[in-house]
């Protein structure tokens, strides 16, 4: 009879262990994504900086340049690239093209290619804010205002979570 106690003990006993951990997915590592508008331009439709501008140009590149930069993507308008040609040519990176018109695409495309990177994009008064919340998971920031070129948006993201976003004036 004591036999079929210790083995009625030994089965409660060993459905009581405690429960072995299962392997966890490391957490996905942050993203970055700097995001600035173009910097002053002329008139016209597709015009080159002002004098103010190609200043601004070369401050974010100063700003910028002790800084890990990954990757830079700017449209294929001249005032967007020429505002991050100093800093491209300093950091020795291609400037990639981006359809503003696809920004869905585009935010999708850069959290999978650039995880646990930094990257730079330059757009426009109505494209950086709201790819700005795309990428962070949020309800999209309205358009800066025509006169305003300082704004410098940090998001910060890291996989499907909502992102922080922080915005600095350069």
């Amino acid at each position: 009879m004591s036999q079929y106690i210790f083995l009625a003990l030994l089965i409660f006993l060993t459905g009581c262990q405690a429960p072995q951990p299962s392997p966890t997915t490391p957490p996905p590592p942050n993203s970055t994504f700097l995001l600035v508008r173009h910097a002053e331009k002329a008139t016209g439709s597709d015009p080159l900086l002002t004098p103010a501008g190609e200043v601004r140009a070369q401050t974010l590149a100063n700003l910028l340049d002790s800084m890990q930069i990954d990757a830079i993507y700017a449209s294929n308008f001249r005032r967007t690239q020429l505002t991050v040609a100093p800093l491209a040519q300093a950091k020795g990176l291609d400037v990639m093209p981006y359809d503003p018109k696809a920004l869905e695409v585009f935010a999708d495309t850069l959290k999978a290619r650039h995880a646990g990177q930094t990257v730079l994009i330059v757009g426009h008064s109505n494209t950086t804010p709201y790819l700005a919340g795309l990428l962070q998971n949020a309800t999209p920031y309205p358009d800066f205002d025509e006169s305003d070129y300082g704004n410098l948006l940090i998001v910060t993201t890291a996989g499907q979570t909502r992102g922080s976003l922080v915005r600095l004036r350069y």
